[in-house]
């Protein structure tokens, strides 16, 4: 997890998406914006903060004008709720 200021948890989620994947980032299949982030089995759906958007090739949040997200994707709403302090007094890793 990147504790810089660029992305922030928004649901630890009980998907299957995780299920037989490796620990790791992957593309969100419905936003730009977001991606999941596979630990141990568990789905932990991330929203990138601000206007960046989710780089699938650098696993990375990245600017908009350097990804393209494709069609039909849409935004994950930035509202006060997805608001996180998950990374307060964490190192990045």
């Amino acid at each position: 997890m990147n504790c810089t200021g660029k992305t922030m948890p928004v649901v630890q989620g009980k998907t299957s998406f995780c299920t037989n994947r490796q620990d790791g980032r992957y593309a969100s299949e419905t936003y730009c914006n977001a991606f999941h982030h596979c630990i141990g089995g568990t789905d932990h759906i991330v929203r990138c903060t601000g206007e960046l958007q989710w780089d699938d090739r650098k696993k990375e949040c990245g600017w908009e004008s350097f990804i393209r997200c494709g069609a039909p994707k849409k935004m994950l709403p930035n509202e006060n709720k997805f608001n996180s302090t998950f990374c307060t007094g964490k190192t990045d890793g």
